[in-house]
């Protein structure tokens, strides 16, 4: 991604034309980075496996469906996000700021300190015995750790 002070046409197409992703000149607005951000993240298909599976966990990344103990369970939107955001970067603790700032794309979301805690709590619900995997690092945020 490439972000510039130049916004004509053609500095974008030589860029782009480089081998850039995408293109934003400035100044830009921080959601709209975050959006381009994630979207080529998307596109990075060859490091996603389709399912990731840790102890009695099995996560379906494709069709978005997560299994305990080979039960199917249901999760809002929300839950299933800090879900694959925690068990993509397993093993490292994620801070309540950056799961809010993964979960909200609202800036004004993301003083709110609490939602986190409220979606580890109903997520941790909704996994039963599987809720152990999600480990609260006291002062820093949460992790599930795969060793």
């Amino acid at each position: 991604m490439m972000l510039s002070s130049r916004f004509e046409a053609t500095d974008k197409a030589e860029a782009l034309d480089a081998g850039a992703d995408d293109y934003m000149h400035k100044p830009f607005s921080h959601i709209e980075l975050l959006a381009r951000i994630r979207a080529l993240l998307r596109r990075e298909g060859t490091q996603k496996s389709a399912s990731v599976e840790v102890k009695n966990l099995r996560v379906e990344l494709s069709s978005r469906e997560v299994f305990v103990d080979g039960e199917e369970v249901t999760l809002s939107r929300k839950e299933f996000e800090l879900l694959e955001l925690l068990l993509r970067n397993a093993n490292i603790v994620l801070t309540r700021y950056q799961i809010s700032e993964h979960l909200n794309r609202d800036f004004d979301a993301l003083k709110s300190s609490n939602i986190v805690d409220a979606h580890i709590k109903n997520l941790r619900k909704k996994l039963g015995n599987a809720a152990t995997l999600i480990e609260t690092v006291r002062g820093v945020g949460f992790t599930i750790r795969t060793k």
